[in-house]
């Protein structure tokens, strides 16, 4: 044990040798086959807990990010044996570039921290700022690995050199990453090229030409129209009629992930269109391209517009129904939009927000992993709670470049076109989220339901005055398979 942790040490201090200018770069003894397994656990652990900082936001073990990692752990090994052809020691050169590996994670976290704490404090600081600190922390790593291939090859160092180089960046920004642990209070889950292209392709929505508050780095003004914004969502609501009618109330309040902002705007159209809510849906976002259009998803706004929509609502016949999707753990719901503080979705912030309302009856929907934890503490005789897991199961379908996930896929894109009855909706959302599973051979997210008895009865009053006719459902990766 003794001599791998030295050889360990040995491999560190000639990778940290490596990126100090001027400074002379020797290769190490041939290292052994342990040594080498263990680095390679090290550069897993490294990955694994450099978010660890986040913790206070929520996290879960994300199966995802493994395969990413061993196939940045697979590119180095690759150029390794390609470095071996003139000459170079395997063993050490791998070594080399997964300890520069680890070294790089640690310190990016460790940049990102400090990043994070001076925009926080300084939001209006442009763009480069933010990118520099990072993009000279790669130069340093690159001149690192070029400086090892070069002292490990003998015979055509510059090439080596090169090349080695040429690993290191292949690994860190052409590997879709995502880190072996996620969290609710980090940003950007993937820092590859892929992710970045698809950002600078995204076509930004274009604000008003008559808004006052164009400058979406000006954080202050943002926060300060908020107010204006959900006064608008409710100067647009029509008052109480003699008609029961629904009020949907949509978040999506994860910005990091598109998919959220798309399956929620796909869900309101098909509320609108099946449950006659055109001029009774209300949409809070947290999303770059949407804050001059919604107001963010906030506790804060959701409580405001709670409280407007009681003067709207007829408290003993209107029904409002509350969707949220996002991630999740126990007892909370992912709040994010960077570089806010913003504060998570707990359980008492949503029965405020339905107590505020007025309404007697509620309808709760929620599409996130733990979504189940939230039953206990909102059921009662008046309210429905539909969530797309277990209490403590993960649900699935949040990968960035999708339109939904597989809950809200199931439930308001198929079921919901073909069926008002909730219970009935529940029971085909479920058996497609199954089959989709175990088509996937993932881990079983066990939708739940909980239907109050009185919320249940006006339910079926509000639904005799509704049209039941069905719609055909957007495509999907999961729809395809049901042709």
């Amino acid at each position: 044990m003794k001599p791998m942790v030295t050889e360990i040490i040995r491999v560190f201090i000639g990778t940290l040798v490596s990126l100090v200018p001027f400074a002379r770069s020797r290769a190490v003894p041939l290292v052994s086959r342990a040594t080498l397994i263990a680095l390679v656990g090290l550069f897993l652990l490294a990955n694994s807990i450099t978010t660890l900082p986040y913790i206070s936001g929520g996290w879960e073990f994300n199966e995802y990010g493994l395969s990413a990692m061993l196939a940045q752990l697979a590119v180095l090994l690759a150029f390794a044996y390609i470095l071996r052809i003139w000459g170079t020691p395997l063993r050490n050169i791998f070594a080399n570039l997964v300890a520069l590996l680890i070294i790089y994670t640690v310190l990016g976290m460790g940049l990102s921290q400090a990043v994070f704490l001076v925009y926080s404090n300084n939001p209006n600081l442009p763009v480069w700022t933010f990118w520099t600190p990072f993009g000279l922390l790669l130069i340093c790593i690159l001149v690192g690995a070029f400086r090892l291939g070069r002292s490990h090859g003998a015979q055509a160092p510059l090439r080596i050199g090169s090349m080695s180089a040429i690993a290191v960046l292949a690994g860190l920004l052409f590997v879709p990453s995502t880190p072996l642990i996620y969290t609710y209070g980090a940003t950007a889950a993937r820092i590859d090229v892929w992710y970045f292209a698809e950002l600078l392709l995204q076509k930004p929505e274009q604000p008003s030409q008559n808004n006052a508050y164009a400058d979406s780095t000006d954080w202050e003004r943002i926060l300060a129209n908020q107010t204006i914004q959900v006064q608008a969502e409710l100067d647009a609501t029509p008052k109480a009629d003699s008609v029961p009618n629904l009020h949907f109330i949509g978040m999506a309040p994860y910005s990091s992930q598109s998919v959220f902002l798309r399956e929620l705007t796909a869900t309101r159209d098909i509320v609108d269109m099946h449950f006659k809510t055109k001029t009774r849906s209300h949409l809070l976002i947290n999303a770059d391209t949407t804050m001059f259009s919604y107001p963010l998803a906030t506790a804060t706004n959701l409580q405001q517009l709670s409280v407007g929509l009681k003067s709207k609502v007829d408290a003993a016949n209107d029904i409002v129904m509350l969707f949220v999707t996002s991630h999740g753990s126990p007892d909370l719901l992912s709040v994010q939009h960077y570089p806010l503080p913003l504060n998570q979705l707990t359980p008492a912030h949503i029965k405020a927000a339905l107590d505020a309302t007025g309404a007697k009856h509620r309808v709760v929907i929620l599409s996130a992993c733990y979504s189940g934890s939230f039953i206990d503490n909102l059921k009662d005789d008046h309210t429905a709670i539909l969530t797309a897991s277990r209490d403590d199961r993960t649900s699935f379908g949040c990968s960035n470049e999708r339109d939904w996930t597989y809950f809200t896929n199931a439930l308001f894109n198929h079921a919901f076109r073909k069926t008002r009855s909730l219970q009935q909706a529940f029971e085909m959302a479920s058996e497609l989220v199954a089959g989709w599973e175990k088509e996937q051979k993932l881990t079983a997210s066990e939708p739940q339901i909980y239907i109050g008895k009185e919320l249940a009865q006006q339910w079926k009053v509000l639904m005799q005055d509704f049209d039941m006719t069905t719609s055909a459902p957007m495509n999907s990766a999961e729809s395809a398979s049901l042709n």
